[in-house]
């Protein structure tokens, strides 16, 4: 709150933006409502920097960030349509700038949203291409994430062979990680 006082006092649109972005984060579980406030000024403000002729891949990483960050307080608040539209729209930034990694990311917040309509197989379908970017990348935590996110999904359609797979894949990741203790699976 500092630096966003600070940035605002200084005329510093990327800064206040990106200090928008930070509270949206610390607010992300506890309070999605709050979050959704911070990220939603930190939104109008980034969007304002890249149509502005500012058009700098820093700028753009910014908007991809805080379009994958709000999807979770929206999906939190009900706000499904707007958390897939923002997770389509930061995957493709994220592809734009080559940043598999967040693009993968994008992709599994695609999968939650597409889960929370009701739409299993396209959410399967999205989740799986994130976490075959990130296998190929070697991101554990994009796999055990990606895995996480279905097996939920397993659980709600019944299909507990898919479920008892997917686990089988992320125990020895999530050992190796230190994310849980797998100790007795």
């Amino acid at each position: 709150e500092e630096a966003l006082a600070l940035a605002r006092q200084l005329g510093d649109r990327y800064t206040e933006a990106r200090s928008l972005w930070s509270l949206l984060l610390c607010f992300m579980w506890p309070e999605p409502v709050r979050a959704l406030d911070y990220g939603e000024r930190g939104l109008a403000i980034a969007r304002e920097l890249v149509s502005n002729s500012h058009l700098s891949n820093e700028n753009l990483e910014l908007l991809g960030l805080i379009l994958v960050d709000l999807t979770l307080p929206l999906a939190a608040t009900g706000q499904i349509k707007a958390a897939r539209e923002y997770a389509i729209e930061a995957q493709q930034l994220f592809e734009q700038l080559g940043n598999l990694p967040m693009a993968s990311t994008a992709g599994q917040r695609l999968g939650i949203a597409y889960k929370m309509e009701g739409q299993f197989e396209q959410s399967e379908r999205v989740t799986d291409q994130s976490m075959a970017i990130d296998r190929s990348l070697g991101n554990a935590g994009g796999v055990i994430g990606g895995a996480i996110g279905l097996l939920d999904l397993y659980l709600d359609t019944g299909d507990y062979a898919k479920f008892f797979a997917r686990l089988d894949e992320i125990i020895p990741l999530v050992a190796r990680e230190g994310r849980l203790p797998v100790a007795g699976f």
